[in-house]
């Protein structure tokens, strides 16, 4: 069975987050045929994963499947309803979101496929000399907490997109803790390797709470209080950040539980073989 994997956006195979070369390469080494394919080259394919943003899929294949990522796009649903090859399956990046009547029509078989890493961060990963209290991997964005941070804690922030894959992960391995700061408090792929690398500093979102058990796979904290000061919040998260950094056995078994939690189920193995048992209920 030949499956093509489509996208409009390049960005999604530049640069170390190359979600659909690492799934490429794991299907390989499983046996399995995945390939990457430009418009036009889907008619001989079984089955066609459109990658968000959608492009054109031939009307050839057997099945076709929209994997969507940034769920709080909410033109999503109209891009889906362009198609003239309307998807048999849909597959979503994150369990939790805002707007699900909007964005996943319901007579579109829907899966949640959890992001995944690349193996070389558990193969190529020596764990670099601890040379920052945080190291902070996402959105360069202002949000209350980084302040705290960054006036009381040696923090060092990367977005990694002009690093090799060695490089960016050589770099947030120096950190004690591992700061992830998504948009929208969903599971993307830089929690999943903020985690492996760990031990992870995240304020909690509920996609977490379905995937990893707060202050035992990563170091959590609750964001600011909706009865909360600005001098209190302030105050709770030093004090919290301080008393794990402060223990470096306790930092060491939370990297180590998030470490073999993703290592054991959120590699690009793990998710091929999720995508195959799926296409077997449909093929």
């Amino acid at each position: 069975m030949k499956i093509g994997i489509y996208s409009d956006d390049n960005s999604h195979v530049r640069g170390y987050y190359s979600k659909i070369a690492g799934l490429e390469k794991a299907a390989k080494s499983l046996g399995y045929n995945y390939k990457r394919i430009n418009t036009g080259e889907g008619k001989d394919c079984d089955v066609v994963i459109n990658w968000e943003p959608f492009g054109i899929i031939e009307t050839g294949t057997q099945l076709t499947i929209a994997w969507v990522w940034d769920t709080h796009r909410l033109g999503l649903r109209p891009q889906i309803e362009r198609q003239d090859r309307k998807p048999d399956i849909v597959f979503r990046a994150h369990a939790t979101f805002y707007h699900e009547e909007d964005l996943y029509p319901m007579r579109y078989p829907t899966y949640w496929m959890p992001p995944a890493v690349d193996e070389e961060v558990f193969t190529r990963n020596n764990y670099s000399e601890k040379k920052y209290d945080i190291a902070w991997v996402g959105l360069a964005r202002p949000f209350p907490e980084m302040k705290v941070f960054r006036d009381n804690f040696d923090v060092y922030y990367t977005f990694g997109g002009n690093d090799s894959y060695q490089s960016y992960i050589r770099k947030l391995s120096q950190g004690k803790l591992v700061l992830n700061a998504p948009l929208s408090h969903e599971t993307n792929k830089r929690v999943m390797e903020a985690i492996s690398i760990g031990p992870a500093l995240m304020s909690w979102g509920p996609d977490y709470s379905l995937l990893f058990t707060p202050d035992k796979d990563f170091v959590c904290y609750d964001g600011k209080g909706r009865h909360e000061t600005d001098d209190q919040f302030e105050e709770r998260l030093i004090c919290k950040v301080a008393a794990y950094l402060a223990d470096p056995l306790l930092l060491e078994e939370i990297q180590r539980r998030g470490h073999d939690r993703i290592k054991n189920n959120f590699t690009f193995k793990h998710q091929v073989l999720r995508i195959e048992r799926i296409l077997k209920e449909h093929l």
